[in-house]
């Protein structure tokens, strides 16, 4: 079995934020610059292209498509940081993996989510997740509250503080 899952990916781009995208306080420096520093940059590549692999012959989600364009058009950290996350958020929640190493997409991408444990687990994670990428530059406050409220929170039915309440954050 293939080693290269979501979750694989995700270390990836974590280890990124860690050790190849500079300290904090650079990466939101360059947040407001013209274009995304070339760790940033870097770090997209990084995440399109293990992406890439694990789709195989399947035509990659729209996300995807924007996150090369940014990185081709020499987009901002923020830019950059939102096209990743809204990535993470469509992998995580409308792909799964195969025992293969592969993904395949679910029955209904994009479509509502049940209030199961399985999808608050994911959206745990996902909020976490952006609220890391918020604290090292990557994402506004901003951003990362609309993401949050248009691609999880509405995935559930549910607003802002009712998602903070289901998820316990």
């Amino acid at each position: 079995m293939k080693t290269t899952t979501l979750i694989g990916l995700l270390a990836v781009v974590g280890a990124a934020f860690q050790h190849g995208a500079g300290s904090r306080r650079s990466v939101r420096a360059a947040a407001s610059a013209a274009a995304a520093p070339e760790s940033v940059v870097q770090m997209a590549q990084e995440q399109t292209k293990k992406l890439r692999q694990m789709l195989g012959a399947l035509a990659g989600p729209p996300e995807l498509e924007r996150l090369e364009a940014g990185i081709s058009s020499g987009a901002s950290t923020e830019e950059l940081g939102v096209a990743m996350f809204d990535l993470l958020v469509t992998m995580t929640l409308d792909f799964r993996n195969q025992d293969s190493g592969a993904i395949e997409p679910v029955e209904e991408p994009g479509g509502s989510l049940p209030q199961s444990d399985e999808v608050r687990q994911k959206l745990q994670y996902l909020y976490t997740y952006g609220i890391r990428m918020m604290t090292t530059g990557l994402l506004s406050v901003d951003s990362l509250k609309d993401l949050v409220l248009k691609r999880l929170a509405a995935r559930v039915g549910m607003d802002g503080k009712e998602l903070d309440d289901w998820l316990d954050v």
